[in-house]
């Protein structure tokens, strides 16, 4: 969750942020998990492959990472 600050982050960013190559397992380890947990969002949750998608910090995700 650090790794997406305060103005989110694309997948690619937040990879090579957590120096990670694989990115179904990325997805599938940290993006996923963050999303049904509701402490991060997508910036267009309507269209998951959207080119421009990025994904922020929820009020959720971003009290617990004051409290972290």
């Amino acid at each position: 969750m650090l790794a997406i600050g305060e103005n989110g982050a694309n997948l690619k960013t937040l990879m090579d942020g957590m120096n990670l190559r694989n990115r179904s397992s990325f997805v599938n380890t940290y993006i996923a998990p963050n999303l049904a947990e509701g402490y991060i969002a997508m910036l267009y949750p309507e269209s998951p492959n959207h080119p421009m998608q990025s994904y922020y910090l929820t009020k959720k995700g971003r009290e617990l990472l004051e409290h972290l």
